[in-house]
């Protein structure tokens, strides 16, 4: 069993969130951490926060309607990430 996690104030960035869990440790068993811990300003335990969920919530609206065949160029993808740059982990 684990019991070590990787945490997060929940006044974090998303981005901070995603870089953390992106450079996440591989455990002793050999996975890697694909989730954090939200916590709040006393250290408690207030959610968790998995990459399926930053994925599913910053995806563009148009991808759940066209599916695989859509082309989009990387300064487009870009542009709209960088909408979500002053998104925080509370507010997911």
């Amino acid at each position: 069993m684990v019991s070590e996690f990787s945490t997060i104030n929940h006044h974090a960035s998303v981005t901070e969130a995603v870089r953390l869990i992106y450079n996440g440790k591989v455990r002793k068993t050999g996975y890697k951490t694909i989730c954090a811990m939200v916590t709040d300003d006393f250290g408690d335990l207030v959610g968790v926060l998995s990459m399926f969920d930053v994925l599913y919530h910053i995806r563009p609206p148009f991808l759940n309607y066209l599916g695989d065949s859509v082309q989009i160029a990387v300064q487009e993808l870009e542009a709209y990430v960088n909408r979500f740059k002053e998104l925080t982990v509370d507010l997911f």
